[in-house]
């Protein structure tokens, strides 16, 4: 592959799009590298977004979508884990994943010994794109498109940690309404500078409810056992809410899914989970002082202006054979 000269990384870098496609169409190859070995595609990932990510795909000598460096790292690790000026990063995902990236491209780990001779994982980074999108925490659009193109859920990093465990660890940082509320928050110059430094934070912040609902997606997901069988467990709970409602015994709320949001993991869980509500109503139903008997009612104090009501039994033995 040939180097990217240097202005040309800087304008990838600061999203200078017409600049970037005059050089294109000068015969500029859109697989270059910089001196350091990263790709176009991977600063366009990480800084400038859907329209350069597609300027560089589709380029007549155009970017490789899943090219990996030598630690693994590629273009779809650069735009899983970080926020982009113009919120753009779940369009960049699905571009790079739609034109052939691996979404579960895993990096480079290594064994290796600390002091004592023990044994432990390098690994510095995240290894799955999906990992690092719940390591940073930023945007939940991004790893529900990351799950929608078959990001493995129960993926893990070497140590053992899943992408929940990646986002739970992120609770802890000091929450911000919006990017803009950091900008003022930490005296930063620009929304632009704000998603610049936020690595270099000793602390870096979260944005609020966001990793929230990141967790909520992907437990739901792993209680479905995968994006394909949660989407389709969402329509056939959909259709009989609707049909439920339709005959009068639920209503919808706010129409919200959030207050339809437990899903079976399997036919266990769903007899477990019928057995605790019929125990529960059981329960209720015996709390519930038992209703006067409707014919001791009458016969205490029988309305005067109502006509007898009495109905002439006759035992099931004596009507048989009674017709002719």
């Amino acid at each position: 592959m040939s180097a990217a000269p240097q202005p040309i990384i800087q304008a990838v870098g600061r999203g200078d799009v017409e600049a970037v496609r005059a050089w294109l169409e000068a015969g500029g190859d859109a697989s270059a590298l910089s001196e350091r070995g990263t790709a176009l595609i991977c600063f366009a990932a990480c800084t400038s977004g859907a329209r350069m990510v597609e300027l560089l795909l589709t380029a007549a000598r155009p970017a490789k979508a899943g090219y990996a460096d030598d630690e693994g790292w590629t273009a779809l690790h650069a735009a899983a884990g970080r926020l982009i000026k113009d919120r753009s990063g779940p369009a960049a995902v699905a571009l790079l994943c739609d034109h052939g990236a691996d979404v579960n491209a895993r990096m480079f780990t290594s064994l290796e010994y600390d002091e004592h001779g023990e044994p432990y994982y390098d690994e510095p980074n995240p290894p799955t794109p999906l990992l690092c999108a719940a390591d940073y925490g930023l945007s939940c659009e991004i790893v529900r498109v990351l799950l929608s193109r078959g990001a493995d859920v129960t993926a893990t990093s070497a140590s053992g940690d899943s992408a929940e465990d990646y986002a739970r660890a992120t609770l802890d940082r000091p929450v911000v309404a919006s990017i803009e509320a950091a900008v003022a928050e930490y005296d930063y110059d620009s929304v632009a500078q704000a998603i610049q430094y936020w690595d270099d934070l000793d602390e870096p912040w979260r944005l609020e409810g966001e990793v929230e609902r990141i967790i909520e997606l992907l437990a739901d997901v792993r209680s479905a056992g995968s994006w394909k069988h949660y989407t389709g467990a969402w329509r056939v709970e959909l259709l009989l809410l609707q049909r439920l409602c339709s005959g009068g015994r639920a209503y919808p709320g706010d129409g919200s899914r959030r207050e339809y949001r437990w899903r079976p993991a399997s036919i266990e869980d769903l007899e477990a989970k019928i057995k605790a509500v019929m125990a529960k109503s059981k329960t209720a139903l015996a709390a519930q002082p038992a209703p006067a008997p409707v014919r001791d009612a009458f016969a205490a104090a029988p309305p005067s202006d109502m006509p007898s009501m009495k109905i002439a039994r006759r035992s099931p033995s004596s009507s048989r054979g009674t017709r002719s």
